[in-house]
């Protein structure tokens, strides 16, 4: 049977101090499993009050101050632990983990910090959202967007941010008139943007580019350039006296602008201010 160290736990095959490691005078037996291989197997020192195990006979015990370690074999398990058991205080623990969570979340609903619905969209609308006849209806969002800008400028009007959320609203009231073949839509416009919520004081204008009468010409192929088709729309606006208050109105800070090609060709345009 070897004997190891009681200081530092290192092996030496008799009893002979002192230890080569670290001088110690002390040496104790080791325990040995009996196995086919014979291998001995490595001891841990437990605490008699609380259990604690320590890598060497160094008392006191560093959880309770109790002077008494007794040897156990290292890879020795409670039953408990083998079979995965939980006590109650472990489950106590984890349902009181998940109260917390649940409250967290309940409060970061309550105060609009998590918003527990989304915004509306249309689904499944004919036509084009994003080119149609050889233009790129994007730049000509954009391109309205600028000129609205300019607008703003020469008047001394604080220019607007071009904000995704404004779009949002945008996008959805001219998807809805091209789906539902309504222009205006019969809703007024507090009502669309109560479905967001992202306004305090929000107004909408729009506009349709079309034929009344049956044509061989579709409007959209009446425009070779998406800059020609934007001051067309942007034109619409600005020069009429009942919108251009609105495109010009100081409290307003955002916008979204959405174009929407319906399939008989006609445009729809939408631009929404926050």
């Amino acid at each position: 049977m070897e004997w190891m160290c009681a200081e530092c736990g290192a092996p030496h095959p008799k009893n002979n101090p002192p230890c080569k490691n670290c001088g110690a005078m002390q040496f104790e037996k080791t325990v040995v499993r009996q196995r086919p291989e014979d291998d001995p197997v490595s001891v841990e020192w437990e605490c008699t009050e609380c259990g604690r195990t320590h890598p060497k006979n160094s008392p006191p015990c560093s959880r309770c101050g109790n002077m008494q370690l007794e040897s156990v074999e290292a890879n020795q398990f409670d039953e408990d632990e083998l079979s995965g058991g939980l006590g109650l205080f472990d489950v106590a623990k984890f349902v009181g983990a998940l109260a917390i969570v649940a409250l967290v979340l309940f409060a970061a609903f309550s105060t609009g910090i998590l918003d527990q619905t989304q915004p509306p969209t249309v689904e499944n609308v004919p036509g084009e959202a994003n080119e149609s006849s050889g233009l790129d209806l994007s730049t000509v969002e954009y391109h309205v967007y600028e000129r609205l800008n300019g607008e703003r400028s020469a008047e001394a009007v604080e220019t607007l941010s071009l904000k995704p959320d404004v779009t949002t609203i945008a996008d959805y009231y001219t998807k809805s008139m091209v789906k539902r073949g309504e222009y205006p839509l019969d809703e007024s416009s507090k009502e669309i943007f109560e479905r967001f919520g992202s306004c305090a004081d929000p107004s909408l204008t729009y506009n349709r580019i079309g034929y009344e009468t049956v044509s061989e010409e579709r409007a959209i192929e009446h425009y070779t350039s998406e800059t020609e088709l934007a001051n067309a729309l942007a034109d619409s606006w600005l020069q009429d006296s009942g919108t251009r208050p609105i495109l010009l109105d100081r409290t307003s800070s955002s916008v979204g602008i959405d174009v929407h090609v319906a399939e008989n060709g006609d445009i729809y345009a939408t631009v929404a201010f926050c």
